[in-house]
């Protein structure tokens, strides 16, 4: 059992910051045991290198991905 949290951001160029504040916003959940979170951006612009690592998000989405834009 998981709750999925996603962020969206849509700037030129994506900071490493949005990892720590998505990191806060998950602190701040009052989840019951036994319930896991994930975590995931939906975002539209350049991502900074420290996004891409594999422990930022599990999941890193484009925008356009979502929208079938080629």
């Amino acid at each position: 059992r998981s709750l999925y949290l996603f962020e969206l951001k849509f700037r030129r160029r994506i900071e490493s910051t949005v990892i720590s504040e998505v990191q806060e916003k998950v602190a701040r959940l009052a989840v019951p045991r036994g319930i896991s979170i994930r975590t995931g951006l939906i975002y539209a612009g350049e991502l900074a290198r420290a996004i891409t690592e594999p422990d930022a998000f599990d999941f890193l989405i484009p925008a356009s991905r979502l929208m079938n834009v080629s």
